[in-house]
């Protein structure tokens, strides 16, 4: 008989209703649902707690535009790398020994704070490329990000359209010795 692990149970539910979401209703992302999400970010554990990390949330539809014609520009395809999602979350960091890793748990718990709200979520790796090309950084300098700060990773966010992907269960990849 399996015990239970009272707010851990809820916990482990919870980990399963994130699931990447590449479909998205064209419906604004309130601000307070973005701010709880960056929040969740900035509470993430970093490297000798440097707190190295920057999010800045596109959401004006011109921005967000420009941003896309970018990126489609960038990688050379024809549709939005972000799957149309009304909002984009770019992750900088200030230079750090653990900047990855401090956006990676970032990135999670961000991922987990839109899904705890019914909000969709997709991790895209492609910003940091962009952000390295000299395209990439004449945009970070138009949005007011400094060059001390260098994107690491980026998430598509915004309102589930059509039904919500199921989780899919994970490989066997652990064990005890």
């Amino acid at each position: 008989v399996e015990r239970s692990r009272g707010l851990g149970d809820v916990y482990k539910r919870q980990l399963k209703n994130r699931v990447s979401v590449r479909s998205f209703l064209d419906k604004e992302v309130s601000d307070e649902d973005i701010n709880f999400i960056m929040d969740a970010g900035k509470m993430a554990p970093t490297g000798m707690n440097r707190q190295p990390l920057l999010f800045i949330a596109l959401k004006n539809k011109d921005i967000r535009k420009k941003y896309a014609d970018l990126i489609k520009e960038f990688t050379e395809r024809p549709t939005d790398a972000y799957y149309d999602s009304p909002v984009v979350i770019l992750f900088f960091s200030k230079d750090s020994p653990t900047k990855v890793l401090d956006g990676a748990a970032a990135l999670e718990n961000m991922l987990l704070a839109t899904a705890a709200i019914d909000l969709g979520a997709c991790w895209i790796h492609r910003s940091s490329f962009f952000f390295a090309s000299e395209k990439g950084k004449q945009f970070q300098k138009e949005i007011g990000i400094g060059e001390e700060y260098e994107c690491l990773e980026s998430i598509a966010l915004g309102y589930i359209k059509g039904d919500k992907p199921q989780f899919k269960e994970r490989v066997e990849g652990s064990k005890i010795i």
